[in-house]
């Protein structure tokens, strides 16, 4: 029995010893490298304030007793550089009712919505919104929203309300 208890000291002297040499074995090589430094940095950012665009015509037209109504917008980009054009920098909102520009649901190229170049002196495009068939038999109230998007950034909507009564009886168009 006492050479059982020899042996078993005895590994467990060869495995501490181990464990001693490998904890020696893993310490970081010495460097001389430092974290002092008396550098310093600083900058200065801004972040970009992109211009809505500007409506100069709006129109409402509803059809034959409101059943097809379509909302027509005259409308510039702001002057910045690189200039802005379409498609890829402007979105398109439309909301029922008049609520605030930022409640605007956005729109797809393709839903109702086609915009071609307009003539003039500046740069101007015409959008034409087709609105849901028949919407405008009772009366009818519409928000519609133009902004300017560039590299991520985007500008409050323009907006015009295009509205009407029964029977599509009246309609307007006022820019906002």
């Amino acid at each position: 029995m006492p050479r059982r208890k020899w042996a078993v000291r005895a590994v467990a002297a060869s495995v501490a010893l181990a464990a001693v040499f490998a904890g020696v074995a893993l310490q970081p090589a010495p460097t001389d490298a430092s974290w002092r430094a008396s550098d310093y940095g600083s900058a200065t950012f801004t972040a970009m304030t992109l211009q809505q665009p500007t409506i100069t015509k709006c129109s409402y037209v509803t059809g034959t007793l409101g059943l097809a109504p379509v909302a027509t917008l005259t409308w510039s980009f702001p002057s910045v550089s690189p200039a802005l054009t379409m498609p890829s920098n402007a979105a398109f909102a439309s909301a029922t009712g008049t609520v605030p520009a930022t409640s605007l649901n956005g729109l797809a190229t393709g839903t109702g919505v086609s915009t071609t170049p307009s003539s003039g002196a500046a740069p101007s495009y015409t959008t034409t919104m087709t609105l849901p068939l028949l919407s405008g038999t009772l009366s009818a109230s519409y928000t519609i929203g133009i902004r300017s998007a560039l590299k991520g950034w985007t500008s409050p909507y323009a907006s015009a309300v295009a509205s009407s009564t029964l029977a599509g009886l009246n309609p307007t168009c006022a820019i906002r």
